[in-house]
């Protein structure tokens, strides 16, 4: 099962020297977190979210944070 632990280690971690290094903002991890359907938790499911509460989502972004603080 793919997870966001594996997301982070897969596609954060990874890039995280260059975006630093380069200072460039991170679009395509961004990107990449909408395909998995990640950018929009919050959202309702009614409204193409997943309609989660803020309580996941600190939890999502703490786990984005550990890949690297500037996504």
């Amino acid at each position: 099962a793919r997870t966001l632990a594996g997301f982070t280690q897969r596609e954060i971690v990874r890039a995280a020297p260059r975006l630093d290094r380069d200072d460039v903002y991170p679009a395509a991890i961004l990107k990449r977190l909408a395909q998995e359907g990640l950018s929009s938790i919050t959202l309702p499911v009614e409204h193409g979210g997943l309609g989660k509460g803020f309580t996941e989502a600190v939890a999502l972004f703490e786990e984005v944070s550990v890949g690297s603080a500037a996504v």
